[in-house]
């Protein structure tokens, strides 16, 4: 109950608009994590019909979705629209990927399979590693390199997953072993 008014609050702090290269504007975005991770480990459905209607959900969010990207809500409304439309919508970005996530989670189908897939599995062990240091990579690689953007787009999602998983290895997971072992009955803090 907590996490829905601070993503709202969130919002009128730290309005989408003011964003730059702070991460604080995206706090509606964590905080949808936050809520989605509370309610994947607090509720268990195991039935089929449950898995075939999260399966349903899934691929309406996957379609609500692919109706912002700009050239596609352009198509759909018959009107030209600003590549920017919905480029700091934060809130409706973090329903729709929220609900997309529980949804694939629950279901049982092949969206299902995807997110088991070991590539994602590593980028989602990695993501919190990801999510700091992606900048540090993305912002040098587009400022500085001439090539097309594309190209700046693969270099910065190759250069952003190695770092995140060398911060990930000699980092985090060492401080996450440590601070489970201060817990552990029998060793000295």
């Amino acid at each position: 109950m907590f996490l829905i008014p601070a993503i709202w609050i969130s919002q009128g702090i730290w309005p989408p608009e003011s964003s730059s290269v702070s991460p604080l504007p995206f706090l509606t975005l964590f905080l949808s994590g936050v809520m989605c991770a509370l309610v994947h480990h607090s509720v268990r459905l195991n039935s089929e019909a449950f898995a075939a209607a999260a399966e349903s959900v899934a691929w309406l969010s996957i379609a609500a979705f692919a109706a912002t990207i700009p050239s596609v809500y352009a198509r759909l409304i018959g009107v030209a629209t600003p590549k920017v439309l919905f480029h700091e919508s934060h809130i409706l970005y973090a329903a729709i990927w929220s609900t997309m996530i529980l949804a694939m989670l629950y279901g049982r189908g092949w969206l299902r399979k995807i997110l088991d897939a070991r590539p994602l599995a590593f980028v989602g062990k990695i993501s919190y590693s990801l999510y700091i240091w992606h900048l540090c990579i993305v912002i040098p690689v587009f400022k500085g390199l001439h090539y097309s953007p594309v190209v700046k787009g693969w270099i910065s999602v190759t250069g952003a997953i190695l770092l995140a998983a060398l911060s990930y290895y000699l980092i985090e997971r060492p401080v996450l072993r440590w601070s489970a072992s201060l817990g552990r009955p029998g060793t000295s803090t």
